[in-house]
């Protein structure tokens, strides 16, 4: 540092990064298969805190014993349709935040484990959404997400309109199409 009369020029400075991340609540209309994971981890370990459904303080940080989770969709898509029903087929991914990788693992182990035993989760209509298929990649970070959920739920149509039969003439029809028949019936006897 070059000197100035008889002061020394020093320079402090400090260079500060933040990462900030946003993790909006992605519900959508029932049945949601958001919506139906976050319940399923809520039951599953009441300590866990799940992101866009618990309440959480202005700051929060995930501990081992309270880690946060957080489900986001990758794709869904309709994949077979029916008189009574759509299919879809979809990709979820799991992200679960605690301080450590090695917390992170066993956090995501337990429940990639407790997922394929049960191998469906109840949806909020009271419907099953199949887990088909699993990954769970232990290179992955919490913000790609670590786990992925290949999922099929199905959606029931509504009926357009409904109407009652007010009257029926199947009696007086169906006796005068059976008499014949009886007839033939009784000749071939």
């Amino acid at each position: 540092m070059a000197a100035v009369g008889d002061r020394k020029i020093l320079i402090n400075g400090a260079l500060m990064t933040f990462d900030v991340y946003e993790y909006p609540s992605i519900k959508t209309s029932d049945p949601d298969p958001i919506a139906a994971l976050n319940l399923y981890a809520l039951k599953w370990n009441e300590q866990m805190v799940v992101i866009g459904e618990s309440e959480l303080p202005s700051f929060f940080s995930p501990t081992r014993e309270k880690p946060a989770i957080y489900f986001s969709r990758r794709n869904i898509r309709g994949d077979i349709q029916d008189n009574s029903a759509v299919w879809f087929e979809g990709v979820i991914m799991v992200h679960i935040f605690a301080p450590k990788l090695k917390d992170r693992l066993e956090w995501l182990a337990e429940l990639h484990h407790c997922l394929l035993l049960d191998g469906e989760v109840t949806l909020l209509d009271g419907s099953p959404m199949f887990i088909k298929k699993t990954d769970h990649d232990y290179a992955a970070d919490e913000i790609r997400g670590q786990l992925r959920l290949d999922v099929s739920y199905g959606v029931l149509r509504k009926p357009k309109y409904s109407h009652t039969v007010m009257e029926s003439n199947m009696s007086k029809s169906s006796n005068k199409a059976a008499k014949p028949w009886r007839q033939f019936e009784q000749r071939r006897l």
